[in-house]
């Protein structure tokens, strides 16, 4: 048997702990929602992104001073906002970042990385890109399950509901917006909102590109004589696809979908610099799925079928105390107002 089998293997050391410096990799939750920038009640949409250490124990998490802004905008759409967020924690990720702990009293590196991504269902949806709802094949965000409206609602379609679908892959969303984009390049608009609704993938990113894209080859066919860059002679299909096909490789140079997704010109994927999918890592969001779902239904189908004087009676005998649900609404309320409660009176309904 050869010694030279079982000699001592030479470890190479981490570069990122050259000097003996600590390294510490922390968790990043990330939070996105949409929310009114006005004192009044007139909806003015601002987006908001947010972000917590993941590492931290609950108490900790919970506490406001352990939320920490990074961006609330009304002229960025959420995927903008992301994407700059994204580009910073890959170059600290690669670049851990040098601080002084006051605990170990000494430097050490600072090595952050996207773990979590909360939001509810319809953001949620957007940093997945994905359809949100409406007539759409795969609607599920996180699975392959579908199918039609009329297939959702027979035997077999209500059973594969409470079954765990394929897993819906970065991989799989990545080439769905390929596809949306070849077709796009093609001047296909009927095709192309039928892979939208086949695959349940659109980005807002790609829909900024399609969009132009679709107007470009109108403008060029010579269909909208007052725009400045109508040709002023009848262009050819060759040169008309000849420019189109330049002005489509500009869009397309740099980051031309979800950064949640993709690599750039700058670096890899996140999921490719640690374990990443953002389809596997945005959790179902309880309030829409659960207290405004199926128990908002519910609860309105019950008051219109039961006497709501008997109903509120057995209410009002039930002991509250110790129900985790905020402050005790009275049932009275509850009942005559069902069809506009929020979530928290929903769940104390429950």
């Amino acid at each position: 048997m050869s010694i030279e089998k079982h000699a001592a293997v030479s470890f190479h050391k981490n570069p990122l702990r050259d000097n003996e410096v600590p390294v510490f990799s922390v968790p990043i939750i990330l939070q996105c929602d949409d929310l009114s920038g006005a004192h009044s009640k007139k909806w003015n949409v601002h987006n908001q992104l947010t972000f917590r250490n993941g590492a931290l124990s609950n108490t900790e998490l919970a506490k406001k001073s352990n939320i920490h802004l990074f961006a609330v905008t009304a002229n960025a759409q959420p995927l903008d906002i992301v994407s700059e967020f994204v580009r910073q924690t890959k170059s600290t990720y690669s670049q851990p970042v040098k601080v002084w702990d006051a605990t170990l009293k000494t430097e050490v590196r600072v090595r952050p990385f996207l773990y979590l991504i909360l939001a509810d269902n319809v953001m949620a949806s957007t940093l997945c890109s994905q359809v949100v709802t409406g007539n759409n094949t795969l609607p599920c965000r996180t699975c392959l399950d579908g199918g039609t409206k009329k297939e959702r609602t027979e035997k077999r379609g209500l059973t594969a509901i409470v079954k765990a679908g394929e897993p819906r892959t970065a991989k799989n969303t990545i080439e769905a917006l390929e596809t949306q984009r070849d077709i796009a390049i093609e001047g296909r608009s009927t095709a192309y909102f039928d892979e939208q609704r086949q695959s349940g993938s659109k980005d807002d990113i790609v829909k900024e590109i399609t969009d132009i894209l679709f107007e470009l080859r109108t403008i060029l066919q010579g269909k909208v004589p007052s725009h400045p860059r109508t040709p002023r002679r009848k262009l050819k299909k060759p040169a008309i696809d000849k420019q189109f096909k330049e002005e489509a490789e500009a869009l397309c140079e740099d980051l031309w979908y979800n950064p949640l997704l993709s690599k750039d010109r700058n670096g890899p994927a996140l999921g490719e610099l640690h374990v990443f999918d953002v389809h596997k890592q945005s959790p179902v969001e309880i309030l829409h799925t659960l207290w405004l779902g199926p128990v908002k239904y519910l609860a309105c189908a019950t008051v219109t079928l039961v006497n709501k004087d008997i109903l509120r009676t057995h209410l009002e005998g039930l002991d509250t105390d110790g129900l985790d649900c905020g402050a005790i609404v009275p049932a009275k309320y509850l009942l005559d107002h069902t069809q506009s409660l929020n979530g928290k009176e929903f769940k104390l309904l429950t």
